[in-house]
C-alpha cells in the first residue's frame, strides 16, 4: 500500500527547454528526502511554467526542498540564454 505524504506544488515561469536535459538540483533534493519522498519536474502542456512538486514524510521538510529546488531552477533558468525553436 503506497503511503500518503503531504505534497507542494509550484509552478515557476519559464520554458522547460531552457532547463536543458536535466537539472541537478533535482537529484540534491531526492537526496534530502532520504529515500522518504518524492520529487517530480516537468513542463506544463498547456501554460509556460514548469512544474515542481515535492512530496515528504515531514511537511516542514517538503517546504523546505521545494523552497532550494524552485530557487535552483529559477537561477539554472535565468543562467540559460533563450533559444529559439525552429
Amino acid at each position: 500500500m503506497m503511503r500518503k505524504y503531504p505534497q507542494l506544488l509550484i509552478n515557476v515561469p519559464g520554458d522547460a527547454f531552457r532547463l536543458g536535459p536535466g537539472v541537478a538540483a533535482v537529484s540534491r533534493a531526492e537526496s534530502q528526502l532520504g529515500g522518504n519522498g518524492r520529487v517530480l519536474v516537468r513542463p506544463s502542456g498547456t501554460e509556460p511554467v514548469i512544474r515542481l512538486m515535492v512530496q515528504a514524510a515531514d511537511a516542514g521538510l517538503a517546504e523546505q526542498v521545494i523552497g532550494q529546488l524552485a530557487a535552483e531552477v529559477r537561477l539554472a533558468l535565468a543562467e540559460r540564454p533563450r533559444m529559439s525553436r525552429s
